[in-house]
C-alpha cells in the first residue's frame, strides 16, 4: 500500500493522462471490436502515458542492446 503511494506522488502528473487512456479503453471496447480509428486512438493515447512517464523518471530509460543476426 505504501508503495502505491509513492508511486502516486512520483507519477502524480500521468495520473490524468492514465485515466484518460482507461476511459478510452472503455468506451472503445463495449462492442469487442475496435475499428482502425479506435485503435489509432488508443495507441496515441498509450504512448502519450508512455512519454509522461519517461518525462518523469528518465534515469530508469532502459535500452535494449541490439541482436545481430547470425
Amino acid at each position: 500500500m505504501w508503495q502505491a503511494l509513492m508511486a502516486i506522488m512520483k507519477y502524480k502528473s500521468a495520473i490524468p493522462v492514465a485515466i484518460d487512456l482507461i476511459e478510452t479503453i472503455q468506451s472503445t471496447s463495449a462492442d469487442k471490436k475496435l475499428t482502425k480509428t479506435e485503435r489509432s486512438l488508443l495507441l496515441k493515447k498509450f504512448w502519450s502515458l508512455v512519454k509522461e512517464v519517461e518525462r518523469v523518471n528518465p534515469s530508469k530509460i532502459v535500452e535494449h542492446p541490439k541482436v545481430e543476426a547470425k
